[in-house]
């Protein structure tokens, strides 16, 4: 059994694969956000403005 499979077992052995996946959709939307304003800088006015309302 190598890392990533006894990783794996402990983790759904724990019932942590819910917020495992949780705390990853979480973090992939973060850097998607981040990255999206990044590339796009028209999309900096936008936050702002809904952040002023």
């Amino acid at each position: 059994m190598d890392l990533d499979e006894a990783l794996e077992e402990i983790i759904r052995d724990q019932g942590l694969v819910e917020s495992v996946r949780s705390v990853r959709d979480g973090l992939d939307n973060l850097v998607s956000e981040v990255v999206d304003r990044m590339i796009n800088p028209g999309r900096w006015e936008e936050v702002s403005d809904r952040k002023r309302k």
